[in-house]
């Protein structure tokens, strides 16, 4: 506990980006390279949603979000998959992924605090280049983006991205998401309120296994979640933090109204 208790002691002094001597372009090339690969029919890939009220929806949280990065060097990419997991992740430059699970299962996120504050914890991730320290491992390995292995080493990528985002790093995109939540005007006591349901969440994650590199992205990002504080420490660090900066009772109930109505629209659908 003692370093959630120091990283969530110290979120007030500001968050800053990694030192990296990895120019945003670069990243952005390993991130298409990446994006490439991820969908790679031939080795099971993930396949993309097309779903028009869903990313609508995750844009408008994600414009929300654009004013307050720390830098637009890197723009957003959003894409919906087709993935049971309750989860959303990043990739470096800029790829961001949010599951159909994460949307449509309504365990991890339900409301829409909760969902910004997820979409901000990835957005963290990216800002403060979290990715690029990723990057520089696997040039330091001899993966380059052009490499015609790039697409043998996406479940490569998660294994190496567990050893850099170590508890520190998650602790960060924590900060940063919690920062902006509340200048957004959104409730962290809701976020808080979400890490009591994920134990719960992660039990439901326990199904049949998906083949080939869906599968094998889909355990990837469960075994990920070692790298993550555990649920209990992770909810008593929001809560020292909502002790630091509580927010006003006016936030509580922010975007409630907007979630209900345009999430319960496409869960019907199903």
């Amino acid at each position: 506990m003692g370093a959630l208790q120091r990283g969530a002691g110290a979120i007030f002094g500001g968050v800053r980006a990694q030192s990296t001597r990895l120019s945003p372009q670069r990243e952005i090339e390993y991130g298409e390279a990446i994006h490439r690969a991820l969908q790679n029919a031939s080795s099971g890939g993930i396949r993309l949603l097309s779903d028009p009220q869903v990313e609508a929806y995750l844009r408008d949280l994600l414009d929300a979000l654009e004013p307050m990065r720390l830098s637009r060097e890197i723009p957003l990419r959003l894409y919906y998959v087709d993935m049971d997991e309750s989860n959303a992740f990043v990739t470096m430059g800029g790829f961001v992924y949010v599951t159909r699970g994460l949307m449509r299962n309504g365990d991890l996120v339900v409301d829409e605090a909760s969902l910004i504050g997820v979409l901000g914890h990835e957005l963290g991730h990216l800002d403060m280049r979290h990715g690029a320290l990723v990057a520089e491992l696997m040039e330091q390995m001899g993966i380059l983006p052009g490499d015609a292995n790039t697409g043998l080493s996406v479940v490569n990528l998660l294994s190496i991205q567990r050893r850099v985002y170590q508890r520190e790093l998650e602790m960060e995109a924590d900060a940063y998401s919690y920062v902006r939540l509340n200048q957004l005007g959104y409730s962290n006591l809701r976020v808080e309120r979400a890490w009591d349901r994920i134990a719960s969440a992660e039990e439901r994650r326990r199904g049949p296994q998906r083949e080939g590199l869906a599968g094998q992205l889909e355990r990837e990002l469960q075994r990920g979640a070692s790298t993550h504080p555990p649920s209990r420490e992770r909810s008593c660090a929001y809560r020292m933090m909502l002790r630091e900066q509580p927010p006003p009772s006016s936030q509580m109930y922010r975007g409630t109204a907007n979630f209900r109505d345009r999430v319960s629209a496409f869960r019907r659908l199903d």
